[in-house]
């Protein structure tokens, strides 16, 4: 265990004879060099975590050979490469996060094997390809982030399974096709993010069915249709943001039932009709964000 300790230089192969190490903690330094494939010999290992320091290369092959690992983390670096299915016979896996390298290639539908994940952070890369539908077989999942990738095609339906799921943050891809009505039965979700994209269709009913959803952040997308009524049933949002798409219709007056909200940021879409006097009544909200739609008549005094 020595993180945060401005060390700097390789990560010496030479660890390979602490052949009894469960735990190897040497992040927040400034370490440079590749990841030691020599690693992949300590059976014992439980946990690594590399994070935020100046590690290149690929990811060892070899690691997959840690039957006993429940930790990874390798984000912050500059790994590249592609992601080795490997990773997939790590059966003990519960936390997985390669995010902030320069990784490319496809998601390994490999990772679908890993039964005990609750945690899977691939944002911040240059991944391709669609998101594997084997990525539904993730029961004990709780959080999942692949956003700022290069990620194409439609959300699977077989995230649909991710009964367990409180953050979802696919943002900042090349995702297309609607937003599944599904999400909306994901009963803990609490964080929802599929800003910058290229998803299109209306805006679901279903995702007013959410009892813990604190963020909803859908901008700059493709999204036509109106507003759901029902959004104002999210009694626990603070946070909705459905700015720079291409809504139209009225901002529904059940958005002054979210006590709750800080943020509504709703520009750049082509909404018609007037300011509703309700929101106003929405005492803490701090960011209200209206303009480039096509809103007529008076500002209510209660803006104020």
């Amino acid at each position: 265990n020595l993180y945060s300790n401005n060390l700097n230089g390789p990560i010496p192969a030479e660890l390979q004879n602490l052949t009894e190490l469960t735990g190897v903690y040497l992040y927040d330094n400034h370490l440079t060099g590749n990841v030691p494939a020599e690693l992949g010999q300590l059976t014992s290992l439980s946990s690594i975590n590399l994070y935020s320091n100046g590690l290149t290369g690929p990811i060892p092959t070899e690691l997959g050979s840690l039957s006993e690992l429940r930790y990874l983390s390798l984000g912050a670096n500059d790994l590249e490469g592609e992601i080795p299915p490997s990773l997939g016979q790590l059966r003990k896996l519960t936390i997985l996060s390669l995010m902030g390298n320069t990784l490319r290639g496809e998601i390994p539908a490999e990772l679908g094997q890993l039964s005990e994940l609750t945690s899977l952070s691939l944002g911040g890369n240059s991944l391709s390809g669609q998101i594997p539908a084997t990525l539904g077989q993730l029961s004990k999942l709780t959080g999942l982030s692949l956003d700022s990738n290069d990620l194409t095609g439609e959300i699977p339906s077989e995230l649909a399974q991710l009964t367990q799921l409180e953050h979802l943050n696919l943002g900042y891809n090349h995702l297309t096709g609607p937003i599944p009505p599904w999400i909306g039965q994901l009963p803990h979700l609490a964080r929802l993010y599929l800003r910058r994209n290229e998803l299109s269709g209306t805006i679901p009913v279903e995702l007013g069915l959410l009892p813990d959803l604190s963020l909803l952040a859908l901008e700059s997308n493709n999204l036509t249709g109106s507003i759901p009524a029902e959004l104002g049933l999210l009694s626990e949002l603070h946070y909705l943001n459905l700015g720079w798409n291409q809504l139209t219709g009225p901002i529904p007056n059940e958005l002054q039932n979210l006590a709750n909200l800080t943020s509504l940021l709703l520009g750049g879409n082509q909404l018609t009709g007037t300011i509703p006097a309700g929101i106003g009544l929405v005492t803490g909200l701090q960011a209200l964000e209206l303009h480039w739609n096509r809103l007529n008549g008076t500002i209510p005094p209660e803006l104020g």
